[in-house]
This record gives structure tokens, sequence and C-alpha cells, in this order.
């Protein structure tokens, strides 16, 4: 009889841990739960479904398709603005010898006015070529001014697509960084739920083993209570017969 009220006590308090352990699983499944829908509002997409592993998977593979096509977008717009400056700085190492070298053909044609053996004639075709000159410098000028507008524009696009990487970068590495700790989360809950489901079967058998004691049990009770019954019936006839 101590043995089955023993496994009696076993029995209720695996019964109680069992529950517990239900209780708190089911509160880490909601967490995980509401922490997987989250994510997938904030990657907008409402369609993942199955078990946690199953939308963790999701989730993983549509951050991949942000990284391959969002990501590459910027760094490729970033490439192609690069390519567009280097084209500019060529450009405008041209202008830039350009306006030397007219610069220094305006230097000597100045100087050569200076020389008194000019005559009238190459006098005025000196000071013709030297307003050429400054309507060439006028031009180089004007193109070069426009080019540098079109490299601050290019270098501030740039640095807005830099930022933008930068922001998406982060964005990613905190996608990522909550992934793993929600997979993290995702297998101490798997490993939580075989655990408990073993503890279950484990339960059945031990209920299904201490059942023969139990009945055991209450067939002694029953046949010790009948026996004390008879025992009263046998005492209560020999009472009758000496009365007699």
């Amino acid at each position: 009889m101590q043995e089955n009220e023993t496994n009696v006590t076993e029995i209720n308090k695996a019964k109680q841990d069992l529950a517990t352990k239900k209780e708190t699983l089911d509160a880490t499944y909601i967490d995980l739960n509401a922490g997987l829908n989250t994510m997938a509002q904030g990657l907008g997409t409402q369609t993942v479904t199955g078990s946690l592993q199953d939308k963790l998977d999701a989730l993983v593979r549509i951050t991949d398709g942000k990284v391959n096509v969002d990501i590459k977008q910027l760094t490729d717009g970033i490439a192609q603005i690069d390519a567009n400056l280097s084209l500019i700085e060529a450009t405008e190492a041209e202008l830039n010898m350009g306006i030397t070298q007219v610069e220094a053909k305006k230097a000597v044609a100045i100087a050569s006015l200076t020389d008194p053996d000019l005559t009238e004639a190459e006098k005025a075709t000196i000071e013709a070529s030297i307003v050429l000159l400054d309507t060439n410098l006028a031009e180089l000028n004007a193109q070069k001014e426009q080019l540098l507008a079109q490299k601050a524009g290019a270098i501030a696009m740039k640095q807005d697509l830099e930022s933008k990487l930068a922001e998406a970068n982060a964005g990613i590495d905190a996608l990522r960084s909550s992934q793993a700790t929600l997979q993290s989360g995702i297998t101490q809950y798997n490993s939580g739920m075989a655990t408990y489901e073993k503890g279950v079967q484990t339960l059945e058998t031990k209920t299904t083993e201490a059942a023969p004691l139990s009945m055991m049990h209450n067939a002694k009770s029953i046949m010790a209570t009948l026996n004390s019954k008879v025992k009263i019936m046998e005492n209560n006839l020999s009472w009758s017969v000496k009365m007699y």
C-alpha cells in the first residue's frame, strides 16, 4: 500500500510539473509568434505560415531577397556614380589643361605687345587674338563651372545613396540579429516541447503501470472490509448461541 501511495504521489507531482511546463511553453510560443508577426509586418508581408521555424525560414528568405534587390540597387547606384565621377574628373582635367594653355598663349600675346618694333597692323592682330583667347577662356571656364556643378550633384547623390546604404545595412544587421535571437528561442522552444512530450509519454506509462497496483489496493481494501463484516457476523452469531 505504501508503494502505491508513493506512485500516486509521484504521478500527481509529474502531472503538476508537466502542466506548469506546458504553460511556460505556451507563453513562449505566443511571444515567439508575436515576434515573427511583427518582423513580417516590418518586412511588408503577412503571408508567412506554418510552424515557428517555417515562418522564420520564410522571413530569412525575404531578408535575403531585400539584400539581393534593395542593397544591390544602392551599391550599383553608387558604383555608377563613381564611374560618372571618374569621367567628370577626367573632363575637368582636360578643361584645366585647356584653360592653362589658353592663359599661357594670352600671356605670350600680351607680352608681345610690348615689342616697340610692332607695326600697327601686327599690334591689331595680336590684340584681336587676345580677344579671341579671352572668348575661349570664358567658354572653357563656363564649361568647367557646369562640370563642377554636375560633379557636386553627383557627389551629393552619392552621399545620399551611401547614407541610405548605411541605413539599409544597419536595418539588415538588426534583422539578422533579431532572426538569430528568434532562432535561438525557437530551438529552445522545440527542445522544451520534445522534453515535454517525452514527459507526457513517461507519465502515461507510469499511470498505466500504477493502475493494477491501485486495483489490487482497492481489492485488498474491499476484502478487508468484507472480512471485518464476516468477523462481526461470526461474533454476533456466537453471542446468540450462548444466549440460548
